[in-house]
């Protein structure tokens, strides 16, 4: 499915664990999936924010020089500090509350924490490869080779595109997501 997800490594059902746990359509953040996952609250340790201004051409159905924001983070377990997510997230601010953007320039809370709280409705939807952010392997997380899984997507916000995310799923979330699975699956 073009712009939904690629395997990083192996093994392939890995993958397919994480696609079937953070699927694109669920209505939920992924913030919240990642903390019923992991069973612990998440914050966003911003790496980088910076503004940016878009190209000719950009899923964001902004002009050329419109100015965009870059916000790169890992998200962390805020008990064990294990770094589940790296995450590239450009977007339009004129598109979100003031309240919005201060919470996200000043806060270490998650995007989808910071949309749900303010009542933000959303939705996403796939971006092709073309569109992506960044390199296949961003130089921030703490270790590529734990890459498991990555996707990105669009987040729309009032029906327009605000959002541009890609998203490095690290092998601590997908130990957590095995270890939900064995839970259900244990005998009594």
């Amino acid at each position: 499915m073009a712009g939904y997800g690629r395997y990083v490594a192996d093994p392939l059902d890995s993958a397919s664990s994480l696609r079937r746990r953070f699927p694109l359509h669920s209505g939920r953040t992924v913030t919240d999936i990642l903390e019923t996952v992991t069973g612990e609250p998440s914050v966003a340790n911003v790496i980088s924010l910076t503004t940016t201004t878009a190209r000719d051409a950009n899923v964001l159905e902004v002009a050329a020089g419109h100015e965009l924001v870059l916000r790169i983070a890992v998200l962390r377990g805020e008990r064990t500090h294990l770094c589940y997510l790296y995450a590239e997230a450009q977007y339009v601010p004129d598109r979100l509350s003031l309240d919005v953007l201060t919470r996200l320039k000043r806060s270490k809370d998650p995007i989808g924490r910071v949309l749900a709280d303010y009542g933000v409705q959303w939705a996403r939807e796939p971006i092709s490869a073309a569109s992506r952010l960044g390199e296949p392997h961003p130089s921030h997380v703490p270790d590529s080779s734990e890459v498991v899984w990555e996707r990105a997507y669009l987040l729309l916000v009032g029906g327009l595109p605000t959002f541009v995310i890609r998203e490095w799923f690290l092998q601590p979330v997908l130990d957590a997501v095995e270890r939900t699975v064995g839970m259900r699956t244990r005998p009594a």
